[in-house]
């Protein structure tokens, strides 16, 4: 669990986390992201998972940041554009 950690290992969550992207896992990932405490890091990866997942499978995407609630600043930083 990341908060067992401390704070300087969250980049190495970060890393991890886009790393589950390149997978094909993004949700996993995002999971991931969601637990880094440093807010501007946190929100960096999840903008970077979710703009990698736009790009590979728009629909599965859109649906998760909708169903996510992600805020607003994020989806735009991301690309998201409701249809």
């Amino acid at each position: 669990r990341v908060d067992e950690f401390p704070e300087w290992l969250e980049a190495g969550f970060g890393l991890y986390a886009r790393a589950l992207m390149r997978d094909q896992r993004p949700e996993e990932g995002l999971r991931v992201a969601a637990k880094i405490e440093q807010l501007d890091l946190r929100n960096y990866t999840i903008t970077l998972i979710l703009r990698q997942w736009l790009d590979a499978d728009p629909s599965a995407a859109e649906a998760w940041i909708e169903e996510a609630g992600v805020p607003e600043p994020i989806r735009r930083r991301a690309g998201f554009r409701p249809r």
